[in-house]
């Protein structure tokens, strides 16, 4: 019984300190003026690199149609220097 008490009495002793520490809730910090101006900043630049991401996707299809029409244009090309192969050999 007496090393339950003396255990009992240790662990008090040394959970004492830490007691406090639970019991306090810190008040929520309010949010600064500074740090307001500064999300409205980011907010506003994540727009231009959407709007940035847009306009490149919108070049690149573009650059995407042109390189269609070129390629249809050489395989035209192609058929054509193979019939001029074909008609070459029967004359």
């Amino acid at each position: 019984m007496k090393r339950l008490a003396t255990l009992l009495l240790l662990l008090g002793a040394v959970m004492a300190p830490f007691a406090h520490l639970q019991s306090q809730s810190a008040p929520a910090p309010a949010q600064p003026v500074a740090t307001q101006v500064i999300t409205i900043n980011i907010v506003a630049q994540l727009k231009s690199p959407l709007a940035d991401l847009q306009a490149l996707k919108a070049a690149n299809q573009a650059t995407l149609d042109q390189q269609a029409k070129t390629l249809q244009a050489l395989d035209e090309l192609q058929k054509q220097a193979e019939e001029l192969k074909i008609f070459g050999k029967r004359s």
